[in-house]
Parts: structure tokens; sequence; C-alpha cells
């Protein structure tokens, strides 16, 4: 509502990247290819269409690496002016006061949060569970610790259960303060970005 008109909010996509979730029955992904292909596709149909500026709202780790090449192609192929945000990055401050596990970042405190504030009825309260980590063998590989550096893990091959934190800990309040602070930056800076690239 406070960008009304100068945005438009697209449906979301349904898929991601998820190849690290594959060693779980049931994932489904699309491949890098299949990916910036469609999220192309979808900036090409809006170009055509006058929209000159593209934010892609991430709310999926595993898209994050992919959308930072897919708005390079936007910005210097398409000649638009695109970027991508990522609510943990956003809400990074208020997430690292509320989590309350060493490792989190998956159907944790901070996730299951986030979902109770935006969708609780999909939360299935009787299934909370804490991460079942496996040892870590591989020193500096994960990136929510200092000096890690970017290494393709398998979830399956770090976690038995695909979790890390706990979500037993998750709370509404805390979801709620996650939200509402990743979305007041996002708008902060569409209002930025369409100040400083105006429409041609």
């Amino acid at each position: 509502q406070r960008l009304h008109p100068s945005a438009v909010v697209v449906p979301p996509l349904p898929f991601g990247l998820s190849y690290h979730h594959t060693g779980f029955a049931g994932t489904m992904t699309l491949s890098p290819e299949s990916f910036i292909a469609v999220c192309v596709d979808i900036a090409r149909s809006l170009k055509r269409n006058g929209i000159q500026h593209v934010l892609f709202v991430n709310g999926h780790n595993g898209n994050t690496a992919i959308l930072n090449v897919i708005t390079t192609k936007l910005v210097y192929e398409l000649d638009m002016k695109a970027a991508t945000s990522f609510y943990f990055a956003q809400a990074s401050d208020v997430i690292k006061q509320h989590s309350q596990t060493a490792r989190f970042g998956h159907a944790c405190e901070i996730e299951t949060s986030v979902l109770l504030a935006l969708a609780p009825e999909l939360v299935r309260q009787d299934a909370l569970t804490a991460g079942d980590l496996k040892p870590a063998s591989l020193q500096l590989a994960f990136n929510n610790q200092p000096f890690a550096l970017q290494v393709p893990v398998p979830f399956h091959e770090q976690t038995r259960n695909g979790v890390f934190g706990d979500a037993r800990l998750a709370s509404r309040e805390i979801g709620e303060a996650i939200v509402e602070t990743a979305i007041e930056r996002t708008l902060t800076f569409v209002e930025s970005f369409l100040a400083t690239y105006p429409d041609k």
C-alpha cells in the first residue's frame, strides 16, 4: 500500500533451487538453468509492459546465489534495474537477537517464528522439534560461522531430520518482529531504488 501505485506484486514462484534438500523425500527443485530461465522470462514480460525495475523478494537461502546471477543478467543484458532481498539479511540484527541455538537457519526458531506470524495454520505444533545434527568434519564450511567458505554441502549430510536450530523455541511475536523489520527496510530500499533510478 505504501508503494502504490509505483509497485506491483507478481505472484510468487512455488519452486526454487533446492538441490541441497533432495536427500529428504518429497523435495522438488528446479535446476539453476531452469530457475534463471523462468526469472529472466518473467522480467522480460514485465519489461514489455513498461516495468523497468525488478526486486526479487526471496524467502529461501538456496536461491540467494543464483538470484545474484539473475539480477546481473537483467542489469547488463536487458538494461533493467534489478535487486534481490532476503529477510535473513534485511532483519539480521533482529534474527541475531532472537536466535537461541548455535546452528540455526532451517525449520528452526527463526523460520518457524516467521511462519507463525505469516501463516500460523501451516505450523504443526505437535511436530516442532530440534535439529538432530551430525558431527561436522568439514571445517570453515558453514555460512553462519565466522570465516566460513561457501561449500554446497547436502543437508542430509549435516542433519538427520532436516532441522538446524530448534522450532520449539519459536513464537509469533518473534516472527512479527522479524517480518516487520524486513518489510520496513525493504520498503525503504524500494523508495530509494525508484528515486535513484527513475523510469526512462
